[in-house]
């Protein structure tokens, strides 16, 4: 098991102070299936220029930056023992779908599009981590790689789960299932422009 690099969280007023008191049960999000719901959100720490790669992504697509460019938040130092899920490769997002995953639309048979249960994976995990390349290659899955997908190192009924991708984790970041930090700083960055 990894060691999990620093994190931050940056939020907006009506969430902070940020404590454990404040932190929900992970659930289900049946409507968008690849995400849950409750938990806490970080993305690693990449220092005082650049703050996360949540904070790079958000300037670059103009979503939920803060009018005064201060970035407010807090760099968590999770504990040593954190158990989490790491995803970096097309193989590991199959094994992933494999272990957890579930029919989005049960309702909808000929529609062959999977959800993940996080709610089981909590017992298992204390989070899952999707990394910078994990991101790139599962972003899209089959329908974006074309050729190179087949190049992975897959199982041959991997290649048929076309629809099987983590689309709407839009950077590196880490979703939480519990409270897995040892000291947790507040911290306010100004940033404008990706670093």
């Amino acid at each position: 098991m990894d060691k999990l690099s620093t994190q931050l969280w940056v939020g907006n007023e009506e969430q902070f102070p940020l404590e454990v008191e404040r932190f929900k049960p992970v659930r289900n999000n049946g409507a968008f299936g690849i995400k849950g719901t409750g938990g806490l959100w970080t993305s690693t720490w990449l220092g005082e220029d650049k703050g996360s790669d949540w904070i790079q992504w958000s300037i670059g697509e103009g979503w939920g930056c803060p009018e005064d460019n201060k970035w407010k938040g807090y760099i968590l130092e999770p504990k040593d023992d954190v158990n989490i899920l790491v995803i970096d490769t097309l193989k590991d997002m199959h094994i992933l779908f494999d272990t957890y995953g579930q029919k989005q639309f049960p309702e909808i048979p000929e529609l062959d599009r999977e959800a993940l249960d996080f709610e089981s994976m909590a017992q298992d995990y204390d989070g899952m981590r999707l990394t910078s390349h994990g991101q790139i290659v599962t972003r899209h899955g089959f329908s974006w790689f074309g050729e190179n997908y087949f190049n992975e190192d897959l199982k041959e009924e991997w290649k048929e789960k076309k629809m099987r991708n983590l689309y709407g984790w839009d950077c590196e970041s880490c979703f939480h299932f519990r409270w897995n930090f040892k000291t947790v700083t507040p911290i306010e960055l100004v940033i404008k422009e990706i670093a």
